[in-house]
């Protein structure tokens, strides 16, 4: 619980670093949607799925920027269950040049819900009956870094590469239980206005 309560601290942190270095600009409206990504998503690698954000900065300086990521992701653990997230990503990227970035850290918070593949029972009134699955949801949360490459500046194309790599945690019978993640996308950066 301690290490779970670490990474809550430190989410905020750096959300609140960010947001008093940039005061000014979200009051003045100037956070915007920078970029759209799509990637692979993989929980354990052998659950495959499919996520999606809309990207902001938050915070620009010469070569650090922190970006924003509301993002909802959906994958598959056959013959298990399905799940999708919904969540926000916070992610440091160190540039190296201009189409190089390091992203040696992104967190995540975010809300899993859970359906079971299989049929659910429930024992009412003595017997055994088939029932809906409504399934559940829980607390998400990780940690990544990874790599980007830019196609912008040198190409003239609106596009970066991106893959992380790291852990994420959920409840399992009153621990945590961590999983290996692993993301390969591209991003779209919307033209600058």
């Amino acid at each position: 619980m301690k290490c779970f309560s670490l990474f809550i601290l430190l989410l905020i942190s750096i959300g609140n670093s960010a947001a008093i270095a940039q005061s000014d600009t979200i009051a003045q409206g100037k956070l915007r949607i920078k970029g759209v990504s799509l990637a692979y998503a993989g929980e354990n690698i052998v659950r495959p799925g499919f996520f999606m954000s809309a990207d902001m900065p938050l915070m620009q300086k010469r070569k650090g920027e922190i970006w924003l990521s509301p993002n909802i992701t959906f994958f598959s653990f056959q013959p298990f269950y399905t799940a999708w997230l919904g969540g926000v990503r916070a992610t440091y990227k160190y540039k190296l040049g201009e189409s190089f970035a390091l992203r040696p850290i992104t967190l995540g918070l975010h809300y899993k819900h859970k359906f079971l593949s299989a049929d659910v029972y429930e024992v009412i009134s003595g017997s055994v009956q088939k029932i809906k699955d409504n399934g559940y949801g829980n607390l998400h949360v990780l940690a990544t870094s990874g790599l980007e490459y830019s196609f912008t500046k040198e190409y003239k194309l609106p596009l970066s590469v991106f893959t992380d790599f790291g852990i994420s945690a959920e409840p399992y019978f009153g621990v945590f239980r961590f999983h290996w993640e692993f993301y390969f996308g591209v991003r779209y950066n919307l033209k600058r206005k």
